[in-house]
């Protein structure tokens, strides 16, 4: 039952109960802070009344939750998949003007998948879509640590001081970034120079702010790496099922301070940038498989 709605409950129901916009997200309807946006306009019913508060709990054995009318419960099986996302889709389920989303990508029977993380429009590169919204909030919450890789390729050369720059500690909007390791790639291009950066956070447009901050811009951006997953030779628009061993990095029961607490994070890889990552060529990806084992502002480089 609801505590905000009906009040206290016998204590041998209480360990049954979660919060509403876990539950929601557990029900792959959209990510933890997807739902709590769904839950403050006023979309969500529990046993026929309207919620609007954060926080409230719902007992999944005997609450009955909607959507919109629609009953909504977790999936009998979870689904997890690695894209190679497009420059020009969205990273969101549904879209009020009709431009192309990632979820136009998923074959019928996944339209329902919720993507992990956000890319803005023109980048690309490695993006999660899943059912499963505990797992999908291990991955994109940055108190769970694990980097982030991108290759960018940059207008023009960068001089030795904006490099130090890029990997210094960089304040913007009054926050005060994690360090960046960057790398020059070793690739030709008449556009400008191709450089990776990993991060272990994922600030709203951090990469184009911090070019930005130096004087640069992106010219593309494409995301090679999540944790331990790469983007390599996995065509545009294509899909891939992750791997069990995938799936599990983000089971295992690892935390590290949250980096909005100002607490130490973990320590950058230097591990050499892949050419084949940056480049997304060569690859149909593999078939499209559910395995059987769920809007955020962060990762919107």
């Amino acid at each position: 039952m609801l505590t905000s709605v009906t009040g206290s409950i016998p204590c041998i129901l209480r360990h049954m109960q979660e919060r509403l916009q876990k539950y929601l997200a557990r029900c792959g309807v959209a990510s933890r802070r997807g739902a709590e946006v769904l839950i403050t306009q006023g979309r969500i019913t529990v046993n026929g009344r309207t919620i609007t508060k954060l926080g409230s709990k719902v007992n999944p054995a005997r609450d009955a939750v909607l959507l919109d009318g629609k009953a909504v419960a977790p999936p009998a099986t979870f689904t997890y998949l690695a894209l190679h996302k497009p420059a020009g889709y969205l990273t969101t389920r549904d879209d009020p003007h009709n431009r192309p989303t990632v979820c136009d990508l998923l074959p019928t029977g996944k339209k329902r998948l919720v993507p992990v993380g956000r890319l803005d429009t023109q980048s690309e590169g490695l993006l999660f879509l899943t059912n499963d919204g505990a797992w999908a909030h291990r991955v994109a919450h940055p108190r769970y640590g694990g980097e982030k890789e991108y290759a960018v390729l940059v207008n023009g050369a960068l001089t030795p001081q904006q490099y130090d720059a890029l990997r210094s500690p960089m304040t913007l909007d009054g926050y005060r970034l994690n360090p960046v390791a960057v790398e020059r790639i070793d690739r030709e291009s008449e556009s400008g120079t191709w450089i990776s950066l990993t991060l272990t956070e994922g600030r709203k447009r951090q990469i184009r702010q911090m070019l930005a901050a130096v004087g640069k811009h992106a010219v593309r951006l494409i995301r090679t790496r999540i944790g331990p997953v790469r983007l390599g030779k996995l065509a545009p628009g294509k899909l891939r099922p992750l791997t069990e061993n995938e799936i599990a990095h983000w089971r295992a029961p690892r935390q590290s301070p949250d980096p909005e607490r100002g607490a130490p994070t973990p320590a950058l890889s230097r591990s050499e940038p892949r050419l084949s990552d940056a480049r997304g060529k060569g690859g149909d990806g593999t078939p499209l498989a559910g395995t059987a084992t769920g809007k955020s502002n962060r990762d919107q480089d």
